[in-house]
């Protein structure tokens, strides 16, 4: 990129869980008259291992939920990501008999959301709904933290086709990706996009400027919807978007698609993929997670694990999810960390040609 002109930021809010426990203990006597020495022994040792366990036990038992629950998500209202949160919040309420209230907070560009769930407390009535782009704020260190300094309680999207397109306005001089490049081979600079510094979208805008060979000029231009505002106002010429929060506008005509830059979308199928056009897809996706504060009770996490799994099933979140062509396979918090974990690391080699395009 040639350089970078901030036009506007956005972003996030946060989240919070854990435990519960309890305790009772007994004792236990001898008299001189009982049964022979070793008999009482024996049952003495077996009410003292008794009464050490029961503690123990008790503290691996958790009440969650017996009240409402907060998801925080940074995110827009109205975005993709807010209906998958929504779908998920009605699901655990089915599940669990409570109400989970979506509260949007896209302030202090995320960090507000991030500090207030890390600095939560654990007791899983605050839990915070976000995307991988907390990931590659961490990988560029615009976050001085890391992800285990957090709860990994799951995912609740996992890799699907429906990743991101190169969109541009429906009455776009750009018809085809050729198009577009070509522009930027004739007129360097000239061509203009937009993005939110050190977000996910960033990471896979300088695989994509990598790839084609183009050195557009860079608006910073916050969410999904934002930047769909910048198309539409004729203030950049393309965006890399989300399949399913350009689909509506692709249907009115307002946007266009000129290629997918993951797999084939369902959505879109006559649109071209990269791999198509000539060019290498990139390998990224854009989960969405749940976190919750470090301190976290294993009882009170694998009761949120237990409620995500029942709400992965549940006919109106599949339904939903289907709609919005969304897959959910559950995983559990130690496989959903791995799975994170890899994404990050993606995140951490493409950094380099991040800083090196000016993007991050």
């Amino acid at each position: 990129m040639k350089k970078i002109i901030k036009v506007m930021t956005v972003l996030c809010a946060a989240a919070m869980l854990t435990a519960c426990s309890g305790g009772s203990s007994s004792t236990a006597t001898t008299t001189a008259a009982a049964a022979p020495a070793e008999t009482k022994a024996a049952e003495t040792q077996a009410a003292a291992e008794t009464s050490a366990a029961a503690p123990a036990a008790s503290a691996e038992t958790s009440t969650w939920p017996d009240k409402n629950v907060t998801i925080l998500l940074n995110q827009t209202a109205g975005g993709g990501s807010d209906m998958l949160t929504r779908l998920l919040a009605d699901a655990l309420g089915n599940v669990t008999g409570q109400n989970f209230v979506v509260e949007n907070d896209t302030s202090g560009a995320s960090m507000t959301a991030y500090e207030t769930t890390r600095n939560g407390k654990p007791d899983g009535y605050s839990i915070f709904g976000t995307n991988c782009g907390m990931l590659t704020r961490i990988a560029s260190g615009q976050y001085n933290h890391t992800l285990d300094e957090f709860t990994v309680l799951g995912l609740y999207t996992t890799p699907s086709k429906e990743g991101y397109g190169i969109y541009v306005k429906g009455d776009s001089q750009f018809e085809t990706l050729d198009d577009l490049i070509k522009y930027d081979q004739e007129k360097p600079g000239e061509l203009i996009t937009s993005g939110q510094t050190g977000g996910f979208v960033m990471f896979m805008e300088a695989e994509l400027e990598t790839r084609l060979g183009i050195q557009p000029t860079f608006v910073e231009g916050g969410s999904d919807a934002d930047r769909i505002l910048t198309i539409l106002g004729n203030s950049v010429d393309y965006c890399l978007l989300a399949n399913l929060s350009a689909r509506q506008y692709v249907e009115s005509g307002d946007l266009k698609c000129l290629a997918m830059v993951n797999d084939k979308s369902d959505l879109m199928p006559d649109v071209p993929t990269l791999s198509e056009s000539g060019y290498e897809n990139i390998n990224m996706s854009n989960l969405m997670l749940l976190l919750g504060p470090a301190g976290m009770s294993d009882a009170d996490v694998q009761a949120i694990s237990a409620a995500l799994e029942k709400a992965s099933k549940d006919t109106t979140l599949v339904e939903g999810y289907t709609k919005m062509n969304c897959v959910w396979d559950y995983q559990t918090p130690e496989e959903s960390k791995k799975t994170l974990e890899d994404m990050y690391n993606i995140m951490v080699s493409v950094y380099p040609t991040v800083q090196a395009m000016g993007l991050g």
